[in-house]
């Protein structure tokens, strides 16, 4: 590995089950105003902080690959950027 870098691999919790199709269809191309009427995302499906934080990656991941496809027929490209808590510093930098 080189010096300075980090690899960071993301896997999905145990117990966390993939969407369907249709959920990501949703969660893609829903008004931003109405997602909050999806039920995969009432309060009672999602329970926990880490279940809401990968359904909020996954949506604008979703949202911007509907996005690019609209725009991409314009000559237009777009990207998403999701940062997570991870440190780019080397062991016993500062």
């Amino acid at each position: 590995m080189v010096p300075g870098w980090v690899i960071r691999v993301a896997v999905r919790p145990t117990g966390s089950e993939p969407l369907t199709a249709e959920q990501n269809a949703a969660l893609a191309t829903t008004p931003a105003d109405e997602l909050l009427k999806l039920s995969m995302l009432w309060p009672d499906q999602v329970t926990d902080p880490l279940h809401a934080y990968q359904l909020a990656k996954r949506g604008n991941s979703l949202r911007v690959m509907a996005e690019a496809v609209r725009w991409g027929k314009r000559g237009a490209r777009i990207n998403t950027i999701s940062p997570a808590l991870s440190s780019l510093r080397s062991p016993g930098t500062s």
